[in-house]
């Protein structure tokens, strides 16, 4: 069996490839879950002090609030855009060179053969280290496929776009990661 497909690489893409990276990576969950959590809670501390003092004469711990509402806010930012946005940049370095390019794919049980502009690539299946899709793309990240100055992967963004073959192409990568999992556990 033999799949086909052409996708645009776009600028929205770059962000996807960044959600589509993290799907599984639990130490950036663990990360992002810490902040927000701390930031929270030192927002409901500095908030019940808030309502303590405004009904008592004694105004020495609205300070002590602050403090906690300025925390709250440094805790808030870093876990919803801090971790993200060094992320973009590195990613952003990364992918940005390939925005208008078209690449064009034929996807067999035993490789994957891109095309990108004259170029002609064959990515054997043992290369890919994990899939994923949303409801726009597929992604493929590469085994070992970082840069050396940057930890950013290697990643193939596969269009759902027109591709007749979507769900064809998801049971392959389902059936070869499946195929793979058997032979480690053996």
């Amino acid at each position: 069996m033999q799949i086909e497909n052409k996708t645009e690489f776009k600028k929205d893409m770059i962000k996807n490839i960044i959600r589509a990276d993290g799907f599984d990576n639990q130490t950036y969950k663990t990360k992002k879950l810490v902040l927000n959590m701390s930031g929270l809670v030192c927002g409901m501390v500095s908030v019940s002090i808030f309502a303590r003092t405004m009904y008592s004469i004694d105004d020495s711990y609205k300070s002590i609030a602050f403090v906690f509402a300025a925390i709250c806010a440094v805790l808030l930012y870093a876990g919803m855009y801090g971790i993200d946005k060094n992320s973009l940049k590195l990613f952003t370095a990364q992918y940005s060179k390939n925005v208008g390019i078209v690449y064009e794919y034929v996807i067999t049980s035993d490789e994957i053969d891109v095309k990108v502009n004259d170029d002609n690539y064959i990515i054997p299946w043992d290369s890919v280290e994990k899939w994923c899709e949303d409801t726009e793309s597929f992604y493929l990240f590469l085994k070992g496929g970082s840069n050396e100055k940057q930890a950013v992967p290697v990643c193939f963004v596969i269009g759902k776009k027109d591709f007749e073959g979507a769900k064809d192409f998801r049971e392959l990568c389902t059936a070869v990661m499946a195929v793979r999992i058997g032979d480690n556990n053996d």
